[in-house]
């Protein structure tokens, strides 16, 4: 298998000089799914339109090394058993490692973005859910924020390293649309930090409804996600932004972004890094976090080797809640 990534197109090479320069981002990709002059309509984005980098053993859509990272079972596809797939549980906020959390069934969209590393590169895997299929009505844009400036990052500057899948919904004609965007992890290494966050709007209106958001960041080489938590079970992926509200002293879920090495050994075995924060700054939906302390708690995952090591570094962590309605 050519693990290599393609060829970036000129709008990358623009951006690579140096950190001083890459100061970034809102990039905004208009998925416009459905419309009659969208990117599905033109066939641009198409299933298998780049090859898979990871397996898909239960095809749910969502690669195995990402299932590995969110501690799901690659090998059946509804993890948790609650009669909704995982890839339809991650774009529609519920958790698929918990049978009582359940998709609203009142929502018409639902977003997710969760990412995974391998390779030297960085995946960002987006879930965009449509009630009764592709429709013209939303939406969808991918936000990347790094470093407080920001460029327009266009679709087909990414197309040509993206993975798309279709699934089907637990109600027919509802389907799941999987983007696996493989990115450089170079990209990471000289910004430090890179939020992505995947936003559903009403097309007449542009009011955002629908907003997930995945936070990388490196350390030591390794790009990691933080995520906002308000405490209880840990666990990574899945869970609506409602259920992550900013407060005065977050905690985060700092987690590894390499496939696990042990197997599936079911919900709630395993050990992840949550750490305690203060806020030192904000602005543009994104909160600056100082790591006061980092611990090993029970929960879905593998705890961080340098979690409590981590005390004393920042976090630019992007909050979905304050870009829901605007």
């Amino acid at each position: 298998m050519n693990d290599r990534l393609p060829p970036l197109s000129p709008s990358w090479s623009t951006l690579l000089p140096g950190a001083a320069a890459l100061t970034l981002v809102a990039v905004a990709v208009g998925l416009h799914l459905g419309s009659p002059t969208g990117l599905w309509a033109q066939g641009q984005l198409q299933p298998g339109a780049f090859k898979a980098i990871s397996l898909d053993a239960d095809s749910d859509g969502l690669p195995d090394l990402l299932e590995e990272v969110l501690w799901l079972d690659p090998d059946q596809a509804d993890s948790d058993g609650d009669g909704w797939s995982d890839s339809e549980e991650l774009a529609r906020a519920s958790d698929p490692k918990d049978r009582q959390s359940r998709p609203k069934g009142d929502d018409p969209i639902g977003v997710g973005v969760e990412g995974y590393s391998t390779n030297g590169s960085v995946h960002v895997v987006l879930a965009i859910y449509q009630r009764g299929g592709l429709g013209s009505d939303h939406l969808f844009d991918l936000v990347a924020t790094a470093m407080g400036r920001e460029f327009r990052l266009r679709p087909r500057t990414y197309l040509p390293f993206t993975h798309v899948e279709v699934v089907s919904g637990k109600v027919s004609p509802d389907t799941v649309h999987l983007l696996d965007i493989r990115l450089p992890g170079d990209l990471f290494e000289r910004c430090g930090a890179i939020s992505f966050a995947v936003i559903g709007a009403h097309a007449d209106s542009n009011v955002v409804t629908h907003a997930d958001a995945l936070n990388v960041t490196m350390s030591g080489g390794t790009p990691y996600s933080v995520g906002l938590t308000t405490g209880g079970q840990y666990a990574q992926g899945g869970g609506s932004p409602a259920s992550a509200p900013t407060k005065a002293d977050p905690s985060t879920l700092f987690a590894p972004l390499a496939p696990r090495e042990i197997p599936y050994s079911g919900s709630g075995t395993g050990k992840i890094c949550v750490q305690k924060n203060r806020i030192v700054g904000a602005g543009g939906g994104a909160l600056v976090l100082e790591v006061t302390a980092g611990s090993c708690e029970d929960g879905d995952g593998v705890c961080a080797t340098n979690c409590r090591a981590s005390a004393g570094s920042t976090n630019a962590v992007v909050d979905p809640l304050t870009l829901i309605g605007g």
